[in-house]
């Protein structure tokens, strides 16, 4: 069991407390879904995004997660749908207001037939 527990902690890669196991064992997908995108997998990293606000683990995270990741894919709408509900949990989080600032700036550049010049967010 303690060995399936250092596993479990490990995937999860959690960067505060949790009060249980099972809270523990739903931070994995949002670490999945981190890890697929700094590989530049975005799809992976929605698929694995949803799952884990399914689970409800860190619902602004994986917000934000699935609002960058739709950027990177050229979704604009489900980026910025997602980056506004993170906004709604966390109306004071300044990594969030830029990155719907960069999902907006990316919308109205392909509304011209152009790709954004802004720098898209980084995923830590």
């Amino acid at each position: 069991m303690e060995a399936d527990l250092l596993q479990i902690a490990k995937d999860a890669q959690v960067k505060h407390p949790v009060p249980d196991v099972q809270t523990l064992k739903n931070f994995i997908p949002l670490n999945k879904a981190r890890l697929a995108f700094q590989a530049d997998q975005y799809q992976e990293s929605v698929t694995q995004a949803q799952s884990a606000l399914a689970l409800k683990a860190d619902p602004v995270t994986a917000y934000r997660g699935l609002g960058i990741s739709y950027g990177m894919l050229g979704q604009w709408d489900e980026a910025i749908a997602n980056l506004n509900s993170a906004l709604k949990l966390d109306k004071n989080d300044k990594s969030l207001k830029s990155a719907l600032k960069w999902a907006k700036d990316g919308q109205k550049a392909a509304s011209k037939g152009h790709t954004s010049k802004s720098k898209p967010p980084e995923w830590d």
